[in-house]
């Protein structure tokens, strides 16, 4: 079986003894700056440190497909070698290892301890399983921090005497040297024992003259840099630190420059993380990282590129040429965006600009929330050129909207236009919503400009008085106070609380009138309806309805062009007993559309007279009928027929004739009638199988069943009850399924 072995955890140098040190190796690098003051520690220890011989290993044993192998107890040979191939191994251990999942772990050195390794730090490890070759390519092995440790246990000896082993910087590199036991500089171990310290503090730097540790409390000072300087010339202050980088200068209190190039921590605790190019002016100031970053403020945090965060406490997050100028103020990233206001906030985005107290630019390009101070609250999520430039203004997104009153909003689309108090634009293109509590819902260049006006969507559409609403659309116009278009195009409703419910060119200017649709109609007479094609109630006809392209010619009146009924009456109140009772009258009726006249005479002496009808008898009606009655005698008759509009009786001197005429209509209303509905007419269509009776008793069976007075009555068809019982008890909508 082929095998091979993969490290996925750790090769780490638990402790090894170096023989022959060199204490110069230890030594900074060429170039760096002596240490202040005196330039020599002493390692002072009172116990010598033990250092185990072994190596801490841990790899995983596939086959050659890379699939683990069995789970057990395996044969190992671990070899260390001075080169990566070839040669022979300078220490060699047999273990019996357990490998789970193909994993195991192994410290080397626990059977046959590791005593020494080659001077020039080459060590290359090698595994063999059992009699298998020995597994290729060889591991290379490097020092981990516990050998740092081990160079300090060299200058300690087997009893842990004080030998007074001294490092001092001669100019260019670390040298043994003399100093007496215990002096200021003396090294002390502390507790525990992987602790050193001085006596006296020092301050640290890398060696070099480029490097520049200022003041008289230098020995604070930690400068790791290359041309770095810590603290300012000629003041004196304490725990400046550079960590690494160029050019760097930690010139405040408790400055700190973590590393990066040319970056400046000049504020009190003032740090600059890394990056080219950043300042931390302000005290508690910091800059996280990027180029070109100024944290010039109280607390202010800066990120990214060439931000500049002068607010106290104001923080960027990242971006660049970002500027946080307000109290608290922060941006989160982007470009070219300030937030001036205090606790204003721009997320992200391009050019925007949040100057409102409280106020926040999220994303977009190029945003605006508050044009001032006072702007307080106002927000712009996203989108771009949109302006919320009033107190808690708030625009959700799109292009070039805005809220300009207090508490207006527009939630999105383009070029809306929020400008009253606590108005809303939802979204859309060209709306205004310019009155107090305002909306328009969305569309196109629709207008809700008075008082809680609200137009819902379309476009064109105008809700111009308070409280109207046109709710969709085009071209409709509310102006009367809480008048109301529900749709339709080119629709007014202009009379107070008036509605139009739909359809073309209808208006409905009188109060409380009401046209539900249609084309043309119009409800002009307070309390009037419309509804048809150019149905008419004109001005002054109070509570009147047009039906079917009719005009109504009195108030309280009902016009329309043929009515149609299972029958007829009229109700009145009782005369004899008005407050108990109702009177109710059928209408009369026949297969023909008669007229009726009436009237009475009195005979003249030569037992005539003649009966004037009106002068449109003639034109209206035709096959006229007389009927005659005398009154204490029957001798009365017709003694000329109705000719143009008179007729002649005659009879008795003196007698008194009660007289009749009808006449059955011939205008072209009526003919128009008679051919759409003749007296018999066979049911085609929608109307085949299907029973008037049923319909006319769906609507009143409940009050017949519930007044008692349904005995003898019934449906002609199952049909019918069927859609009777269904009016009674309406199907309910189905809930929704909880998903």
């Amino acid at each position: 079986m082929q095998l091979r072995t993969v490290l996925i955890l750790l090769i780490a140098l638990v402790g090894l003894t170096i023989a022959n040190e060199d204490v110069a190796a230890v030594s900074p690098s060429a170039g760096s700056a002596a240490l202040p003051v005196k330039q020599t520690t002493s390692l002072i220890p009172t116990d010598a440190i033990t250092i185990p011989g072994m190596l801490s290993y841990q790899g995983r044993l596939t086959d050659t497909l890379g699939r683990p192998v069995e789970d057990g107890n395996y044969q190992m040979t671990f070899r260390l070698y001075q080169q990566e191939t070839g040669g022979s191994p300078f220490w060699t251990e047999n273990q019996t290892v357990r490998v789970k999942s193909g994993l195991f772990s192994v410290l080397l050195g626990a059977v046959r301890p590791i005593t020494s390794v080659p001077e020039n730090g080459e060590m290359w490890l090698s595994l063999q399983l059992g009699t298998e070759p020995e597994l290729a390519p060889r591991l290379r092995i490097v020092s981990s921090a516990y050998s740092f440790l081990s160079e300090k246990a060299q200058t300690l000896d087997q009893n842990g005497a004080n030998v007074g082993q001294v490092l001092k910087w001669n100019g260019t590199a670390w040298a043994a040297a003399n100093d007496e036991v215990g002096g200021d500089n003396a090294w002390v171990r502390g507790t525990p024992d992987s602790v050193l310290y001085t006596i006296r503090q020092l301050g640290i730097a890398r060696g070099g003259a480029d490097n520049m540790l200022y003041g008289s409390y230098r020995y604070t000072h930690t400068n790791l840099g290359v041309a770095c300087t810590t603290g300012t010339n000629g003041q004196n202050y304490y725990f400046c630190t550079v960590g690494g980088g160029e050019y760097n200068a930690a010139s405040g209190n408790n400055a700190t420059v973590g590393g990066g190039g040319a970056n400046t921590a000049s504020g009190s605790h003032a740090t600059v993380a890394g990056g080219g190019g950043n300042r931390a002016l302000g005290d508690f100031a910091t800059v996280a990282g990027g180029f070109a970053n100024g944290a010039r403020g109280w607390s202010t945090v800066c990120g990214g590129g060439d931000n500049a965060a002068t607010g106290t406490y104001a923080m960027i997050g990242g971006g660049w040429f970002n500027t946080a100028s307000g109290t608290y103020a922060v941006i989160g990233g982007g470009g070219y965006n300030a937030a001036t206001g205090t606790y204003a906030v721009v997320g992200n985005g391009y050019s925007d600009t949040a100057k409102a107290i409280y106020g926040g630019v999220f994303s977009g390009y190029s945003n605006l929330a508050g044009d001032a101070a006072g702007d307080t609250g106002a927000v712009v999520c996203g989108g771009k050129d949109n302006s919320a430039t009033a107190k808690f203004a708030f625009i959700g997104g799109g292009f070039n909207n805005r809220a300009e009153s207090i508490y207006a909003t527009v939630g999105g689309g383009r070029n809306n236009t929020a400008s009253g108090a606590y108005a809303t634009v939802a979204g859309g293109d060209e709306n205004t919503a310019s009155g107090y509590l305002a909306m328009v819902g969305g569309g196109y260049r629709n207008t809700a400009s008075d008082a809680s006006a609200t137009v819902g969507g379309g476009e064109y559409n105008t809700a111009s008085d308070i409280g109207a609403t046109v709710a969709g659309g085009g071209g409709n116009t509310a102006s009367g106070g809480y008048a109301t278009v529900a749709g339709g195009y080119t629709n007014t409703a202009s009379g107070e609380n008036a509605t139009v419910g739909g359809g073309l060119f209808n208006t409905a200017s009188g109060n409380y009138a009401a046209v539900a649709g249609g084309y043309c109609d119009t409800a002009a007479a307070n309390y009037s309806f419309a509804v048809g094609n150019q149905s008419i109630v004109p001005l002054g006809y109070l509570n009147s309805a047009a039906f079917n392209g009719q005009t109504a010619t009195a108030s309280t009146q009902l016009r329309c062009g043929t009515l149609s009924k299972a029958g007829g009456s009229f109700t009145i109140d009782h005369p004899v007993d008005p407050y108990n009772k109702i009177l109710n009258h059928y209408f009369v009726e026949g297969p023909e559309m008669r007229n009726l006249y009436d009237g009475e005479v009195i005979l003249d002496a030569s037992g005539r007279a003649t009966v004037h009808l009106p002068d449109y008898f003639s034109t209206l009606n035709r096959k006229p009928r007389i009927q005659l009655t005398g009154v204490g005698t029957s001798d009365v008759y017709v003694a000329e027929d109705i000719k143009g509009n008179t007729f002649v009786i005659g009879g008795k001197p003196g007698t008194k004739v009660y007289w009749q005429v009808t006449g059955e209509r011939q205008d072209v209303s009526a003919e128009a009638i008679r051919r759409m509905m003749p007296v018999e007419q066979p049911k085609t269509g929608a109307l085949a199988g299907r029973m008037l009776d049923d319909e006319f008793l769906a609507g009143c069976m409940e009050q017949l069943e519930r007044e008692g007075k349904a005995q003898g009555i019934n449906f002609r068809t199952a049909e019918g009850r069927r859609r009777y019982e269904q009016m009674k008890n309406p199907p309910k909508p189905e809930q929704p399924q909880e998903r």
